[in-house]
């Protein structure tokens, strides 16, 4: 009766023990979900698939401009050979050249007999004279084969009068009641003639 006894406190033993530790398996499995989101120390690494959809959807950080310069910048120093810092100096434009003013002098007119060339408008060539008499003065202008007056002006006390009977002869007077002096100018040998009188 006594070794009964003792196997049946054994039994029972045994049997605590084996539904002790299936308690204790269930348990741990029953906490297996918790345990995996309680323990910091447990990180699930996700897929680089997932890494990637997740980083398309995330907006990308917007670029800085530059800052916009409110001043003139300074010219940069350029190093010299002493080591020395030298600003550089901007270039002067380089200001048109101005050429001296030709100063033409003219030269004197041509004179044939003391009738001056003049050069006309249409291109050919006069000549002409200017006369002083004690009773006056008279300028005459001649183109080949005619006389013509250009002025005449007669001093105190004289009168002046012209005779011309063909346009290659001018004959002009400045007269008094005692005195005429003329000028008498024609186109002859093809070029200007001209004879000066003074008749009391």
């Amino acid at each position: 009766m006594g070794g009964m006894g003792g196997w049946r406190a054994a039994g029972s033993v045994a049997v605590w023990a084996a539904a002790t530790a299936l308690s204790a398996g269930l348990v741990w499995l029953g906490l297996q979900p918790v345990l995996r989101t309680a323990v910091p120390d447990r990180v699930e690494v996700e897929s680089g698939a997932a890494l990637r959809d997740a980083g398309d959807g995330a907006a990308a950080p917007p670029t800085p401009s530059p800052p916009v310069p409110t001043g003139t910048t300074p010219s940069p120093a350029t190093p010299t050979a002493a080591g020395t810092a030298t600003t550089a100096v901007p270039r002067p434009s380089a200001s048109p050249t101005t050429e001296p003013p030709v100063v033409r002098t003219s030269a004197p007119p041509a004179t044939v007999d003391g009738w001056t060339l003049v050069s006309e408008r249409d291109g050919s060539t006069s000549y002409l004279r200017q006369f002083e008499v004690p009773g006056g003065t008279a300028t005459i202008r001649m183109t080949p084969g005619r006389v013509h007056l250009v002025s005449a002006t007669p001093n105190p006390g004289y009168t002046m009068d012209t005779l011309q009977g063909q346009p290659d002869r001018l004959v002009v007077r400045f007269w008094t009641s005692s005195r005429i002096h003329t000028v008498d100018a024609i186109w002859w040998n093809d070029r200007p003639y001209a004879e000066v009188s003074d008749n009391a």
